[in-house]
């Protein structure tokens, strides 16, 4: 393993991040304090949902049974019978935490959910469908708990308390760091990478194919492949607790050389595209093109900061043709 440095002249590269904004200060977004206790849980509508959606489907479902077999004779037994599940508060409160990050809070929901249950169904039919009852109940739950994180979020936004920045102060910017260890593989064939070398082993096949697409075009003046592995790289927030880590880092130059904009790129395989999780991503850098990106300068010292940065999925199969339209040269009107 090498430690490898930028291979041209750039003392210090600013990527844009989220930043809240308090009076004359500004400090980085985070999901455990703008989003998470602004959560509501108290008006949640499980009743409705048990009502209206869950419990009617158990009067829908067909029976599952089997026949067991011997030389004299053969018997029909029902598996939801056989099968009794678990339908008690404790077990439904350790489901719902994996989704709501709140001891007091799940406990309490739970107890009044089964509550409510046992007042509709009786105890055998609730046991027997245990199983669909709390993924069904799990799965609003989230669907809710996404709803508000997106709407905190984009009311923040909203009312200019979180704003997209770049800033030279670390705590509150991003600088991409100028040197990282790497497995060098023989010569290295890139051009335009930032660095001396790139870490070609740890590319899968998309990325290699996208990392060649890029390496090729005239219009880049850098690109690097962002360490996802490394709290050191780049990550970007969102309205979940998790962070975003993208493929890419790429700078497109003027005619003069000069820097135009910085793409941020993230590669998904086809069988990836329509999952709830790329479909997020995609929401992230949706709302992230669509806001005006400040450059927040706090020392004596001020850097030039670059503020025009374009956030962009590829999609295996189209990486040709995405890659080519963020890249493309534009035609000189004479």
């Amino acid at each position: 393993m090498e430690k490898m440095g930028f291979t041209r002249s750039y003392s210090r590269i600013f990527l844009s991040v989220w930043i809240v904004k308090e009076k004359n200060s500004y400090r980085r977004f985070s999901y455990d304090i703008d989003i998470k206790p602004k959560l509501n849980w108290k008006n949640l509508k499980y009743n409705q949902w048990l009502k209206n959606k869950i419990l009617p489907a158990l009067e829908q479902k067909s029976d599952v049974y089997e026949y067991l077999i011997d030389l004299e004779e053969y018997k029909k037994r029902y598996l939801d019978d056989y099968y009794g599940g678990i339908f008690e508060t404790p077990y439904l409160a350790r489901r719902i935490m994996d989704v709501v990050d709140n001891a007091f809070v799940v406990f309490d929901l739970a107890k009044k959910i089964i509550r409510e249950c046992k007042t509709r169904k009786n105890n055998k039919i609730l046991k027997i469908n245990s199983g669909f009852i709390i993924q069904e109940l799990v799965k609003r739950i989230s669907q809710e708990k996404e709803k508000q994180e997106k709407n905190i979020f984009n009311l923040l936004v909203k009312e200019k308390k979180l704003i997209l920045g770049v800033s030279e102060e670390n705590d509150i910017g991003y600088l991409l760091p100028k040197e990282y260890e790497v497995y060098p593989e023989g010569i290295e064939t890139f051009r335009l990478n930032l660095f001396e070398k790139s870490d070609v082993l740890s590319m899968n096949h998309l990325e290699r194919k996208i990392a060649n697409l890029i390496d090729n075009k005239e219009s880049v003046l850098w690109w690097v492949r962002n360490i996802v592995e490394s709290k050191k790289w780049y990550a970007i927030r969102g309205w979940r607790k998790g962070k975003i880590l993208p493929d890419f880092i790429v700078a497109k130059k003027k005619e003069n050389n000069s820097l135009e904009l910085v793409y941020i790129i993230e590669s998904k395989g086809e069988h990836l595209i329509n999952n709830p999780d790329t479909q997020y991503k995609k929401g992230v850098f949706d709302k992230m093109n669509e806001e005006s990106i400040e450059a927040i300068n706090t020392k004596l010292i001020k850097f030039k900061l670059n503020k025009k940065f374009q956030f962009e999925l590829v999609e295996q199969g189209n990486e040709n043709i995405d890659i080519n339209k963020f890249l493309s040269v534009k035609a000189i009107k004479v």
